[in-house]
């Protein structure tokens, strides 16, 4: 009984997830996009910081990785459209 609950409620949300994704304007995710990449250089340069006053820096740089591949996701989404 509670697998079913929990299935019906994921698929609801699945649903509601990709009618929202969907139907967003192109110059959305180009935008949303630059944010990411832009963030993403803010990132590695703030690391680069850190990395020369002897502070820890790769926890930043991963997370400037990770928003650039975000970005880059999202650009492609939107080129794809």
């Amino acid at each position: 009984m509670e697998l079913n609950l929990y299935t019906k409620i994921i698929s609801k949300f699945n649903k509601l997830n990709i009618y929202m994704f969907d139907k967003l304007d192109n110059r959305i995710r180009y935008a949303i996009g630059i944010i990411f990449i832009i963030g993403s250089i803010f990132g590695g340069l703030v690391g680069y910081d850190l990395k020369n006053i002897g502070q820890q820096y790769n926890h930043i740089w991963v997370l400037s990785i990770i928003a650039l591949y975000a970005g880059i996701d999202w650009i492609s989404k939107a080129m794809d459209n």
